[in-house]
C-alpha cells in the first residue's frame, strides 16, 4: 500500500459503519503517513497474516467446547499467545515515543500504547468471533470482554490483567487527579471507529508536544477522512491551518465543520468565523 492508497482506504472506511471497519487495515493505513515518503508501497498482508496466525494459535489454545467456555477460559487463552507465546507488552522504557502508536512498528516490536495493543486485541477478537469492545476511559485504554453473562475489564498494557473496581478507581485518580471519581460513564464501551480515532489522536498530541504543527495538522486531516462528520475535528483542522498560514484550507475546514454539525449555534459561529477569514483572505 503506498499513500495514494492509504488515503483513499481511509475516505472509503468514512463512509462504511462502524461494524464494517477493519480495525488492522485502517490502523496500518494510518501508520504509513508517519514512515515519511514511500520509496515503494509497503504491503500490509504479512501483518493480518500474523494476526490470523494468533487468532488460529488462540482457538487452539481453547479446550474442546468453547462455546461453554467461561470468560477466564477465554481470557487465559489470548494471554498465552499474546503476551506468553508473542511476547507483547506496553513500553514503559519509552512510552512517550512515536512509535508506540504506530500499529505496524507495535506488531514488529511487541511493544506499545495501551490502544495500539488493545487494537490488536479487538482486531483479534473479530477472527475469533468473541464480544470484546474498547472502553471510555480516560488516560490508560481499557478493554471489556463479555462472555455469556460474565463481563471484566481487561488492561491490554499490563499483560491482558483483569481489573477490578477498585483498581479502576486508583488508575483514574492517577490520570486525573485525587479528585476524579469513578463512575458509569468510565465503562461505557466506544465505537471501533473511536478507539482508532484515539489511536491516532496519540500521534497528533506528539507531533504538537514536538511543536510539529504541520505533522498534527496531516494526522487531523487523516482523522478527518475516516470521521467526516466530526465537526470538532474539522474545527481544529482549522485551527491548526491558521497557526501554520493556511487561511483557504482554515476556510474550507469551518465551512465544512459548519455543515456537518448538528448544533445550529456552533454551525452558525464556524461560518461566522470562515467569513471573517475570507474577508481577510480578499
Amino acid at each position: 500500500m503506498d499513500l495514494a492508497a492509504a488515503e483513499a482506504l481511509l475516505r472509503a472506511a468514512g463512509q462504511q459503519d462502524d461494524e464494517a471497519l477493519d480495525l488492522l487495515q485502517i490502523a496500518g493505513a494510518f501508520a504509513l503517513f508517519d514512515l515519511g515518503t514511500l520509496e515503494e508501497p509497503v504491503p500490509l498482508d504479512p501483518y493480518q497474516r500474523h494476526l490470523n496466525e494468533m487468532a488460529t494459535a488462540i482457538r487452539h489454545a481453547m479446550p474442546d467446547g468453547e462455546v461453554q467456555a467461561d470468560l477466564s477460559t477465554h481470557l487465559a487463552a489470548m494471554r498465552s499467545v499474546v503476551i506468553e507465546a508473542e511476547g507483547y507488552r506496553g513500553d514503559e522504557q519509552d512510552y512517550d515515543a512515536m512509535h508506540n502508536a504506530n500499529i505496524l512498528s507495535v506488531i514488529e516490536r511487541r511493544r506499545g500504547l495501551p490502544v495500539a495493543i488493545g487494537l490488536i486485541c479487538l482486531a483479534l477478537a473479530d477472527r475469533l468471533g468473541w464480544q470484546m469492545a474498547g472502553l471510555n476511559f480516560p488516560g490508560h485504554f481499557l478493554l471489556q470482554l463479555t462472555v455469556g453473562r460474565e463481563r471484566a475489564v481487561i488492561d491490554p498494557f499490563d499483560g491482558l490483567t483483569e481489573r477490578q473496581p477498585g483498581e479502576l478507581r486508583l488508575l483514574l485518580k492517577a490520570h486525573r487527579g485525587p479528585d476524579a471519581e469513578f463512575g458509569p460513564t468510565h465503562e461505557q464501551v466506544v465505537s471501533r471507529r473511536d478507539v482508532l480515532m484515539r489511536l491516532r489522536n496519540n500521534v497528533k498530541i506528539r507531533q504538537l508536544q514536538a511543536d510539529n504543527e504541520d505533522a498534527a495538522l496531516s494526522c487531523v486531516e487523516q482523522m478527518v477522512w475516516l470521521n467526516p462528520m466530526d465537526s470538532d475535528l474539522r474545527r481544529e483542522a482549522a485551527m491548526l491551518n491558521i497557526r501554520v498560514g493556511k487561511l483557504q484550507h482554515a476556510i474550507d475546514a469551518l465551512e465544512a465543520a459548519a455543515l456537518v454539525d448538528e448544533d445550529p449555534q456552533a454551525s452558525a459561529e464556524a461560518a461566522s468565523l470562515a467569513r471573517e477569514l475570507r474577508h481577510k483572505l480578499n
